[in-house]
């Protein structure tokens, strides 16, 4: 069974405003009594939870987010981790041609993502259960893989490229890009299979197909979205779902797009609402119209000006609900 249940449309995006503050308590009520069930935790921080000592774990971080979601009624999807630990020595994060990204933990560095791997594993057994689901986050809020400009330059991003070339790592030659989407494709396997073997057998993933169209690098990773689909429908998982932060504002031309993510792999695509202002002007009507699961909806978004729950707000997410369930 699917963590999303059939009856839901909406997930609610709870990211910092530009206040720095979070929904609280009574405002998540509000949200559940307008019908939206499950809310993403967007920017959990893993120096928040793990210590200087790497050995003291500080589980209220957690806890005390998700004691406000259940109060509230809803269940919650946590990306980890879209904020990384900046604590380690310098070889353990990746490096551009300007120099160290601290925050960014190297995949080529064995150490390093055996211990993103490791504690991942310990929070989805810790907090996995009916209401709660631990999915991958990666960079940008998981819209790519790694950074827009090329960050394989760490000493084992370039011994890994040595075993099979000579000179430094470069994505754009032909030879460069097999190499890097290969090592993509091997990572976010390895990444969901930790996500399949807890209690919720399915897939969740942002990466922002619009990257592969914008940019004319690759190291984002964007450009192999089929190939990592191809690769975790092996896993056989009960469903596969895409955070779509961007869909509407890139226009009608956009939506095929997305239609043939769907109709190829089956994916349950929640796109971006763009705010409460979308639903007002239509956009949940407009994702209705084009079959998508629902949308994924940040009322008071850092984008925006809003820093309280207004009333015009429930009124435009009752609407789009009820107009989601007309489609039945």
């Amino acid at each position: 069974m699917s963590f999303m249940q059939d009856d839901e449309y909406i997930i609610l995006m709870d990211i910092a405003m530009k206040t720095g503050r979070m929904f609280v308590l009574d405002e998540l009520k509000k949200f559940f009594d307008c019908g939206i069930r499950t809310v993403m935790w967007c920017g959990p921080f893993w120096d928040s939870y793990l210590s200087d000592d790497f050995q003291t774990f500080h589980p209220e971080y957690i806890d005390n987010y998700l004691n406000k979601v259940y109060k509230s009624g809803m269940k919650a999807i946590i990306p980890l981790w879209q904020k990384q630990s900046t604590k380690y020595t310098q070889d353990y994060y990746v490096r551009r041609k300007e120099g160290t990204v601290f925050g960014m933990l190297s995949p080529w560095n064995p150490e390093a993502r055996r211990r993103n791997n490791e504690l991942f594993v310990k929070v989805r057994d810790e907090y996995t259960s009916d209401n709660c689901i631990i999915v991958n986050g990666q960079a940008e809020n998981g819209e790519r893989v790694l950074l827009n400009s090329a960050a394989y330059y760490d000493d084992c991003a370039v011994k890994h490229w040595q075993q099979d070339h000579s000179g430094r790592p470069e994505s754009l030659t032909e030879t460069g890009a097999n190499w890097l989407k290969k090592f993509y494709t091997d990572l976010l396997l390895e990444q969901q299979k930790l996500v399949m073997e807890g209690q919720h057998h399915e897939i969740w993933y942002m990466l922002a197909r619009y990257k592969a169209l914008k940019l004319i690098q690759n190291q984002h990773g964007c450009n192999w979205i089929d190939d990592y689909l191809a690769t975790w429908k092996t896993l056989n998982p009960v469903c596969i779902n895409h955070i779509n932060f961007n869909y509407f504002n890139y226009g009608a031309s956009w939506y095929p797009v997305i239609q043939k993510e769907m109709d190829d792999w089956g994916v349950h695509e929640w796109v971006g609402a763009e705010y409460c202002e979308g639903l007002r002007s239509g956009n949940g009507l407009q994702a209705v119209k084009n079959g998508l699961r629902g949308l994924i909806l940040g009322p008071c978004h850092p984008f925006t000006n809003h820093e309280t729950v207004e009333p015009w707000m429930l009124t435009e997410i009752k609407k789009t609900i009820k107009a989601f369930e007309a489609r039945k």
